[in-house]
């Protein structure tokens, strides 16, 4: 079963160039990780310093191993420095009917 993931990363205003750096550097990696359907990281047109990953996995495995790789765990370790919020992480699934 897929796995379908939105992430909402609220940054302090002078971090955002940092952030939105960092995420360049694994959107490669990401990609080519076994069971990625997308990783796709954007920002809201607003211009607000906010940066949205839609991460879409082949099963809730695949996301696990990939959040578990040493690159994720290092840009994690760099998030408490540069958020001015914790993620919000929601689970998607689609609507029925």
């Amino acid at each position: 079963m897929s796995h379908r993931v939105f992430v909402r990363l609220t940054c302090k205003p002078d971090c955002m160039d940092a952030l939105s750096s960092a995420v360049r550097e694994v959107i490669g990696k990401a990609r080519c990780e076994d069971g990625c359907v997308s990783f796709e990281p954007a920002v809201p047109a607003d211009g607000s310093a906010t940066l949205l990953i839609w991460e879409h996995w082949a099963s809730k495995s695949a996301f696990d191993a990939h959040n578990a790789h040493p690159y994720m765990q290092e840009l994690y370790g760099k998030l408490g420095d540069w958020l001015a919020a914790a993620p919000d992480i929601v689970e998607i699934k689609e609507l029925e009917g």
